[in-house]
């Protein structure tokens, strides 16, 4: 028999450490996330031209984040893959500077291995289907 979660509760993975970064990941999306682009293309950075990226976040002095993921399909095979990419930004988003890149990146693949497919689901769920051209702008 299939349960079904109460209505406004996130899924939870039975792990404290892994439901407390969902929380965290899914109140950034809502509250936080001024939008989320997919780019048609290459996804560069903005500071170095020739770098390519797989995700790219800006956030202003107010705190409000635009996330540009890539779509190109050697940069994301498939939308989990471009799920992934969302929580790896997002994680730079609300752990800031105090976290190094090389640490987000595991800390990315111990979330995504650990959250259960309703979690995924539901991070994916906030890609938009659109592709726009627009690029990031530096600062």
């Amino acid at each position: 028999m299939v349960t079904k979660r109460k209505r406004g509760r996130l899924p939870r993975s039975g792990d404290a450490l892994v439901d407390w970064h969902f929380q965290q990941i899914i109140y950034f999306l809502k509250n936080k996330v001024d939008g989320i682009f997919l780019k048609d293309k290459y996804l560069k950075d903005p500071y170095k031209k020739r770098v390519i990226l797989e995700g790219y976040i800006y956030i202003n002095i107010k705190g409000r984040a635009v996330i540009f993921i890539s779509s190109a399909k050697n940069v994301h095979s498939d939308r989990k893959m471009m799920g992934k990419t969302l929580t790896h930004e997002v994680t730079h988003g609300f752990l800031k500077d105090c976290v190094h890149e090389k640490n987000i990146l595991r800390l990315e693949n111990l979330l995504w291995d650990s959250f259960t497919l309703e979690q995924k689901r539901m991070i994916i769920s906030f890609l938009p289907k659109h592709k726009v051209k627009k690029a990031p702008e530096t600062a």
